[in-house]
Formats: structure tokens, C-alpha cells, sequence
């Protein structure tokens, strides 16, 4: 974003990351990430890739979109109070 040009996006945009990290860093504990379904998460982006080769751009939005949600939903309930 910084090489955009556009300052107020690129402050924008870098005080969005912090919060994600902090929040990512907060919510990935040990204990989150021993119960982190790697296997749905492979065959998730596979199932994105497989219909982006096949030039599927609505349902590879659609899956991303429930991918994206569903993962947030899962930090979240790990956050919990200290969200």
C-alpha cells in the first residue's frame, strides 16, 4: 500500500494488520493450534484451487467466502473473553 502512493490508505491499512496480528498471536495459542484441523484446512484450499482451474469464479468466491467465516468463527470462540 505504500507504494500506492496514498498515505492515509497505507496508515489505514498498516493499523489494520497490527490488529490482526495481535489478534491472530492472541488467539493462536498451543492449545489452538493442537486443535487446528490442518486436514480440512488442505482440502479447503484444494477445493479453492480446483475451482479456480476450472474457471469456476462463483463458487471458488462462495467457498472462500464460507472458508473465511468459518475460521473467523473458530478464533473467535478461542478468543472468548478476550476478545
Amino acid at each position: 500500500m505504500e507504494l500506492a502512493g496514498n498515505q492515509t490508505l497505507a496508515l489505514i491499512v498498516g493499523m489494520l494488520r497490527d490488529i490482526i496480528e495481535t489478534h491472530a498471536a492472541r488467539a493462536l495459542t498451543p492449545e489452538a493450534i493442537a486443535a487446528t484441523r490442518t486436514d480440512l484446512a488442505v482440502r479447503s484450499h484444494k477445493k479453492l484451487v480446483d475451482f479456480i482451474e476450472a474457471g469456476e469464479a462463483d463458487k471458488a468466491m462462495s467457498h472462500w467466502r464460507e472458508h473465511v467465516n468459518s475460521v473467523a468463527a473458530r478464533m473467535g470462540a478461542v478468543m472468548g473473553e478476550r476478545r
